[in-house]
């Protein structure tokens, strides 16, 4: 901290422990969102200070709007810096940290889709059989593909759900058709791996119950 009481200082200065003042833009919009909720910058850690050195300011700027927005709701407050962390950190930490976002992603599909709790379940039937009948790996390429292709298309379709929901949270029939085109993709990603399914292995499945 400089020399000189708290108060002498700039709002900004103050948050960040004394580091020189950032773009007047940024600085509007620190002493804004300090004045809304001071405690949010307690997640903030090392972000302040990338800033002072004039890295990440177009993604800081973007975090401290949704800050100033949402400053009456801790949770979405401490998802905004989460996801600022995440696009923003460099280096093993921030590759562990993304990462751990996409597995928190993953949980979120599983908890929220009832289809993604049928996916999983068919996912685990189809790897079970498989090793039953003893797939070649040419085989297995086919499964994997299959499968890789219906989880890719219900996280796709589950995140446009949230988008659209946040864009259009009354009913609009835009929003609807969008999400219905959404599902259609998943549908198709379905039959085409139950097509390769039946093709890989419905005929190893009927030799082993013969």
């Amino acid at each position: 901290m400089p020399n000189g009481k708290p108060h002498d200082h700039p709002v900004t200065d103050i948050v960040i422990h004394g580091l020189h003042p950032f773009p007047p833009d940024i600085e509007e919009l620190v002493q804004q969102v300090h004045a809304k909720n001071p405690a949010v910058f307690n997640d903030l850690q090392w972000a302040p200070f990338e800033w002072e050195k004039g890295n990440h300011l177009a993604e800081a700027r973007v975090l401290l709007k949704g800050l100033l927005e949402h400053h009456g709701n801790p949770e979405m407050c401490r998802q905004l810096v989460r996801t600022y962390e995440a696009a923003t950190e460099r280096g093993f930490r921030g590759q562990l940290r993304s990462v751990k976002c996409a597995v928190r992603g993953i949980a979120i599909i599983l908890r929220t889709q009832h289809n993604a709790r049928l996916h999983a379940v068919a996912t685990v039937a189809v790897i079970a059989v498989g090793v039953a009948v003893r797939l070649s790996v040419s085989e297995w390429c086919w499964i994997v593909l299959a499968i890789t292709s219906v989880w890719t298309a219900e996280t796709l379709n589950t995140a446009f759900e949230f988008l659209t929901d946040v864009a259009s949270p009354d009913f609009h029939p835009i929003a609807e058709k969008a999400k219905d085109v959404a599902a259609g993709a998943v549908l198709l990603a379905a039959c085409g791996a139950a097509v390769i399914g039946v093709m890989v292995l419905g005929r190893r499945v009927l030799g082993l119950l013969q």
